[in-house]
């Protein structure tokens, strides 16, 4: 079950405890194990929409939103989102998400952190991807077994502009992902050279799936010789352990926004949009309403049913101020070889004043969404598995997957 469909499973039990005589039924379109395609399950919600039926509330994310808005298949949430003030929602997150039509549940942010020294050298994600290709410094000093969700996100606004593939970011996309892969499969065999794990395909199966914080692994001084590390805040308290891992580590540490644009960029989850064909709109609203109140963000979302930030400021801000503290323990190797108990920890107080601020700094400093198409993602994948594999060039695959965006974009 994903933590998406956990968190509505949970929020809708609840709902249905407030709302008497409410139901709410969750249909998974791609169930586990089923064989359905990203492609066929969007294909057959389509044929749904497009005959007036389908659920009330419809999750988002993978789908094509804007393909979904200019056929009207969505309600306008406009007088909702009007509603969500800058004193208790993150405003330019849930603005700026989904645009009139759609709202997020939580969102994650792509961060890059590690050594001050080596992070001021790269202006962007596609500076520090070459800084790994062509650098020893950099690419011994990057976290084994590092992905590219973080990248995925960064490019991604760049790869479709105005409904048009642009081959360029897709090419410099593919090269900076390789880049980051190839350095980081390199390392994790070095630092576990008995591991059997394919680092690289593991890395490319999460590449379609959200992004999950990286910082409580603590590899910025528990890795040998670690100094820089991408990764996602995803939850409330992913801050406090970044500020661990850079408090705990050899040499001074700074941390900003993995960006390849103007604007850092923030990913949306559980996006919800309402159909517009839907015969109960005011209940309909009024779950999606549930769903962004204190009650489920802090509550549920604080408890980590479902994955990301909360976009409700105040569950955030109560989250984090209600914690004594942050801990992350390990088990000692010299008692573990014995087959004794015990282990280290690391901890550190809860956030300052000057962090909270710092860290709603950061959130809002992000204002541009990357609301997927699960498909165009998939035809992401393939390219990259192929050029890493040494079965493509970057630009051969690079030609191969514009051709199936590029069909994807004209459906």
């Amino acid at each position: 079950m994903s933590s998406s469909e956990y968190l509505l499973r949970q929020a809708g039990a609840l709902f249905e405890e407030r709302h008497p005589g409410a139901t709410v039924n969750v249909t998974v379109g791609i169930p586990a194990n089923g064989g359905l395609t990203a492609e066929d399950a969007i294909r057959t919600l389509n044929a749904e929409l497009a005959a007036g039926e389908g659920p009330d509330v419809l999750v988002l994310d993978g789908l094509p939103l804007e393909q979904l808005t200019a056929q009207e298949r969505l309600q306008d949430l406009t007088s909702l989102k009007d509603g969500l003030d800058s004193s208790t929602y993150f405003t330019n997150i849930v603005q700026a998400a989904g645009a009139s039509h759609a709202v997020p549940v939580s969102f994650s942010l792509p961060i890059v952190a590690g050594s001050t020294a080596l992070i001021s050298q790269a202006k962007t994600a596609s500076d520090l991807a070459t800084l790994i290709a062509e650098d020893p410094a950099f690419a011994d000093a990057l976290a084994a077994g590092t992905g590219v969700q973080e990248l995925r996100a960064t490019f991604y606004p760049l790869l479709i502009e105005n409904g048009t593939l642009n081959q360029e970011a897709l090419v410099s996309f593919l090269s900076s992902a390789k880049a980051v892969l190839l350095a980081a499969g390199e390392r994790w065999h070095t630092l576990n050279p008995e591991s059997d794990i394919d680092t690289l395909e593991l890395a490319l199966q999460n590449l379609s799936r959200p992004a999950v914080g990286g910082f409580s692994s603590c590899d910025l001084f528990l890795e040998e010789g670690t100094a820089l590390t991408l990764g996602s805040l995803s939850s409330a308290v992913d801050y406090a352990y970044l500020l661990l891992e850079e408090e705990q580590a050899p040499q001074p540490c700074t941390h900003k926004p993995l960006a390849e644009g103007a604007a850092p960029v923030f990913t949306p989850h559980t996006l919800l949009g309402i159909n517009a064909a839907t015969a109960q709109p005011n209940l309909a609203e009024d779950f999606v309403a549930f769903l962004l109140s204190d009650e489920v963000q802090e509550n549920l979302l604080g408890a980590g049913m479902g994955t990301g930030i909360p976009v409700n400021k105040s569950a955030f801000t109560e989250l984090n101020t209600e914690a004594n503290g942050y801990s992350v323990s390990f088990m000692d190797e010299a008692t573990a070889s014995k087959g004794e108990g015990g282990g280290v920890e690391y901890s550190r107080g809860p956030l300052s004043a000057e962090e909270m601020t710092a860290c709603v700094r950061l959130i809002e400093s992000a204002t541009t969404p990357v609301v997927y198409d699960q498909v165009i993602v998939d035809a992401l994948a393939d390219a990259l598995r192929r050029c890493c594999n040494g079965a493509a060039t970057v630009e051969e695959a690079a030609v191969e997957a514009a051709r199936v965006i590029s069909l994807r974009l004209e459906a």
